[in-house]
């Protein structure tokens, strides 16, 4: 993961080669939330294969330890 101030970008590789990322943008948001997923991309070779699903896992993994807090 690429780290920023007020950005995050994950970044998804397949046998080494980059094939999705996701912008996530760090900040004090409503009701709580302190992140916001702001744009996916992924080479189309790639779509239908999870990748999101597992970025989303490891961002949701990020709250349990304190990274992101999730809206309740």
């Amino acid at each position: 993961m690429i780290k920023f101030i007020k950005n995050d970008f994950l970044i998804a590789s397949v046998d080494g080669q980059d094939a999705a990322i996701m912008y996530i943008e760090v900040l004090e948001g409503d009701f709580g939330a302190t992140c916001w997923i702001g744009g996916c991309w992924s080479d189309p070779a790639y779509r239908g294969k999870g990748l999101f699903s597992e970025m989303m896992k490891f961002v949701d993994a990020k709250i349990v330890v304190g990274k992101y807090k999730a809206i309740s």
